[in-house]
């Protein structure tokens, strides 16, 4: 039997309100590094435009000059937009997580991500939580996850339309999804 009688508002997400590193747009190549679990390093930054060469790296913070694995959590506030036309590598305009780093990313925009444009190394969903601040009454927000690739993740969007495009052989989504609205198109799984 189905049963659609339960409805259950789904929690705000608010605008975080730390202090930390503080930037503009994220347009060219870019490597943010991580803190400890206890004291992750922290970024706000107004957007997020990759495309061609471009790559975002979230990768380990370093000790001594060399890479520290226990420095391997990130959080990172885009009061804006997020938009990457990717191919999945380092060198084709991507997001890309380094094995054994977390990241937490706070979108206070609309979200789109094309090819390969997100890449978490670590496969799996644990290692990367996507929040959507819910957009102020009357004021629309999409998260859009497309291309051929697989997303590791997990998004939590309750004021977004989330739409997931499938595009050529397939696109996987392994984690959760929550939001608004949902549709998959293409051939995702």
């Amino acid at each position: 039997q189905l049963y659609d009688d339960y409805y259950e508002e789904m929690p705000p997400v608010y605008a975080p309100t730390w202090s930390g590193s503080s930037g503009g747009q994220i347009k060219q190549t870019t490597t943010l590094t991580g803190g400890t679990s206890a004291s992750p390093a922290r970024y706000t930054v107004s957007s997020i435009s990759l495309s061609g060469q471009k790559t975002l790296t979230f990768d380990f913070g370093k000790t001594g000059g060399n890479p520290d694995p226990s420095k391997n959590h990130i959080e990172i506030y885009v009061t804006g937009n997020v938009s990457t036309k990717g191919g999945g590598s380092q060198t084709d305009g991507s997001i890309v997580i380094v094995n054994g780093v977390y990241v937490t990313m706070y979108v206070g925009g609309n979200m789109n991500t094309g090819g390969n444009g997100l890449v978490n190394y670590n496969n799996n969903a644990v290692s990367l939580s996507i929040y959507g601040i819910n957009p102020p009454d009357g004021v629309s927000q999409t998260f859009s996850l497309g291309g051929s690739a697989t997303f590791y993740g997990t998004v939590y969007a309750p004021g977004a339309d989330l739409v997931l495009n499938g595009g050529g052989n397939g696109g996987e989504f392994v984690g959760s999804l929550a939001g608004n609205t949902a549709s998959l198109k293409g051939n995702v799984q």
